[in-house]
């Protein structure tokens, strides 16, 4: 068994002598606000994409946007290309949740992750207060319009109009309103709009196909000859998966748990790892009524705000729908706390993903210890969450290099401790 404990506790005594050197203290960092980019038309005919290409920044769409964006999606220039690939996005985004419109729509990247930043539709008329010398009825007076509201509703962040069009971000300029131009040239870029290789079998797959299914083994691997309605539109070399359970190939069957709580999170979230486990700690903490994690150390404090919660324990999880269930929990979050049974973190890699584990498990540990006390708890202040949470711009290492550096470590010890694990 891998026992990170004792690293981490060797490690502690052997720096046990205090360093000479006097304690410095650092000046806060002042959490980053997310700005709000309101998009021209031009934009995202430009580039489909751009409603990805905001980092942790919001946008804004207004409806003379939208409304343009709909006069061109007839024909077939690129730029009818791209309005009707925008139209898909959008329709992917606005039908893919449940969220309030009015709220903003969460942002998933096309790889599958899930961005910082929020989607927000105009559902209001807008009156900015233009000049009377710009014409009302105009696109572009009207998208001015919503800047400009927005700059007045929303004076804590900065609002930025987003254009391709030069004599559009003159005008905002002119009336004291920001605009940037969209820089996103790079041919590689076209890459997010290509063809996946990834396809996910429908559930009555084999009802509708199994009939006359033909198969063989060669060379240490089973080959299936089907036919039916979907074998039209599968392609060459593409990779589908099947979640019905059924084991295609070699011994044994699929685990029911992988089948009915990771399956559907891998599909419906788009995460690329699912980590479930009952671990000591963490369970005793979801054992509790108030099972909440508190950010009353620096380590707990990057879970916070990225923890959801399943308050609702009705048994072991053997269908589909609570694999479905647990998803739509998430949604968005990192982590998945499940009173009474356990917890569940995503990550887009396996090092991700086994740090914020281990991370968890430590968390945990530690508030159980010091709520054993009897004594209340040192909760740290939104600010300085906000602090921690923001990475230093001196920072040496990305997050996903530490993730990498950190699982790597852990394997030696792996293989140091317990050799021949793997065998």
């Amino acid at each position: 068994m891998l026992k990170p404990y004792d690293v981490e506790q060797a490690a502690a005594e052997s720096s046990s002598q205090p360093s000479p050197m006097p304690k410095q203290h650092r000046t806060p960092r002042k959490p980053r606000v997310k700005k709000l980019f309101v998009l021209d038309t031009n934009v995202l005919m430009h580039d489909p994409t751009s409603l990805f290409r905001f980092d942790e920044h919001d946008l804004y769409l207004p409806i003379a946007t939208l409304e343009e964006l709909d006069s061109h999606k007839r024909g077939l220039s690129d730029v009818s290309r791209n309005a009707r690939q925008v139209s898909r996005f959008l329709d992917e985004i606005v039908s893919g949740t449940s969220e309030d419109i009015k709220q903003g729509l969460a942002l998933k990247t096309r790889d599958g992750q899930q961005s910082k930043g929020r989607l927000y539709l105009q559902t209001e008329a807008i009156n900015g207060n233009l000049p009377t010398t710009l014409a009302a009825g105009k696109n572009d007076n009207q998208i001015l319009a919503v800047v400009r509201f927005l700059q007045e509703r929303e004076p804590e962040r900065e609002v930025v109009l987003v254009s391709k069009d030069i004599n559009m971000r003159i005008k905002a300029r002119a009336l004291g309103l920001a605009a940037e131009d969209y820089f996103n040239d790079k041919v590689l870029e076209d890459a997010d709009l290509l063809y996946t290789g990834v396809r996910a079998l429908p559930k009555n797959f084999w009802d509708t196909h199994g009939r006359d299914v033909e198969s063989w083994k060669k060379e240490g691997h089973t080959y299936y000859r089907v036919r039916g309605p979907l074998v039209s539109k599968l392609h060459v070399n593409e990779f589908v998966f099947d979640e019905s359970g059924a084991t295609l190939e070699g011994e044994g069957v699929v685990e029911l748990s992988a089948q009915c709580i990771h399956a559907p999170i891998h599909r419906i979230t788009g995460t690329r790892v699912v980590m479930h486990t009952h671990q000591t700690w963490a369970v005793a903490l979801n054992m509790l009524k108030d099972n909440r994690l508190l950010p009353a150390s620096q380590t707990a404090a990057f879970f916070h705000g990225h923890v959801a919660y399943d308050d609702t324990y009705e048994g072991t999880a053997d269908f589909i729908e609570e694999g479905e269930r647990l998803a739509r929990l998430i949604g968005d979050k990192h982590v998945l706390f499940m009173k009474n049974h356990g917890v569940l973190v995503v990550g887009e890699t396996v090092a991700q993903a086994y740090r914020r584990l281990y991370k968890l498990e430590r968390v945990c540990r530690a508030q159980v210890l010091a709520m054993g006390t009897g004594k209340p708890l040192e909760v740290l202040s939104d600010a300085i969450v906000a602090q921690v949470q923001a990475p230093p711009e001196n920072d040496r290492h990305s997050r996903a290099e530490r993730e990498r550096l950190y699982f790597e470590a852990m394997m030696r010890v792996l293989d140091r401790e317990l050799p021949g694990y793997a065998d």
